[in-house]
């Protein structure tokens, strides 16, 4: 069993307009917090994370959805997975279900450090083989759209997004 808390509060200020049609600069206090609870019983696991991300204070900024999303919850998935793949001895995890990943050197598919509110995605996610060694991951999912209000969120219309990438490491 797994059980996590983390906690931030974190202040942002800049003085000079850095938007279209801004005519000053902005400041804003938010904080966010994460609950996760976690199960494992081989070869299931079942994973849960609440989020709770508000602003605080605010002035001069637009709040949005990737400043605040009240009371969510952010993952909720169930996996199966094995470390001995087909008599191979290759580890290989399937998830299902509402979850955050990292691609690559997380250019573009990460749970952001930056903004107040990670992003999500509902889908099936499939990892072969270790980090250490090589890996493969396949996915195909949705993005989840956060709302500013308490309620369910919105996946991101029609568009699925997919892909099959090899890692090697030290590429």
């Amino acid at each position: 069993m797994h059980l996590g808390l983390d906690f931030r509060t974190r202040h942002e200020a800049y003085s000079q307009p850095v938007k279209k049609n801004e005519t000053t600069g902005g400041a804003q206090y938010s904080k966010r917090i994460h609950v996760q609870i976690g199960i494992r019983y081989k070869p299931f696991k079942f994973q849960m994370e609440f989020l709770d991300a508000r602003v605080l204070y605010n002035y001069g900024l637009s709040v949005s959805s990737r400043m605040e999303d009240r009371i969510d919850l952010l993952q909720l998935y169930g996996s199966v997975g094995t470390d001995n793949f087909l008599g191979s001895g290759l580890p290989t995890e399937l998830q299902i279900g509402k979850f955050t990943q990292a691609f690559g050197k997380n250019r573009l598919i990460a749970r952001s450090n930056y903004s107040n509110v990670p992003y999500s995605f509902v889908g099936a996610h499939w990892t072969l083989g270790t980090r250490k060694d090589w890996e493969v991951r396949a996915f195909v999912t949705r993005v989840v759209e956060a709302g500013l209000d308490f309620g369910m969120d919105l996946s991101g219309g029609p568009t699925l997004f997919m892909r099959v990438e090899p890692d090697f490491p030290g590429e």
